[in-house]
């Protein structure tokens, strides 16, 4: 509860509590129905000061749970890239045309497999990043 708010159910309180002394002074015969509806308004100010400061811890816990799901979406975007990162060495390791050569129609000649000029470049990048 802020500074504002407290402050305006601390003047609810004097207010009332002023308002209901004159009214007994004025009207002594109502002073067991009145001290029963000071108790009461009291139960109410306090109920409202209660729920208010249980918004206040629930606004909390719900601000530090979006930073927290914010850190988890940013954590899977980078796992996924990852994944996909391992994905495709893995894609190209597997791949039995890596294995073999290649006719290069331009130079007229066999090219290495492509493994042999990689040299595992691929495993140790996607590695990297896990």
């Amino acid at each position: 509860m802020d500074k504002l708010q407290a402050d305006k159910l601390t003047e609810i309180r004097k207010a009332y509590n002023e308002r209901l002394e004159v009214a007994i002074e004025r009207n002594p015969q109502f002073r067991v129905d009145a001290v029963t509806v000071q108790r009461d308004v009291q139960y109410l100010l306090q109920l409202v000061e209660t729920k208010t400061q249980r918004a206040e811890t629930a606004i909390k816990a719900n601000v530090l749970l979006a930073q927290g799901n914010a850190d988890l979406i940013s954590k899977n975007h980078l796992l996924h890239a990852q994944v996909e990162t391992q994905a495709k060495a893995l894609e190209f390791y597997a791949d039995e045309e890596t294995y073999e050569q290649q006719w290069v129609d331009d130079a007229e000649q066999w090219a290495d497999p492509e493994i042999e000029c990689d040299q595992g470049q691929r495993a140790r990048e996607a590695l990297t990043q896990v």
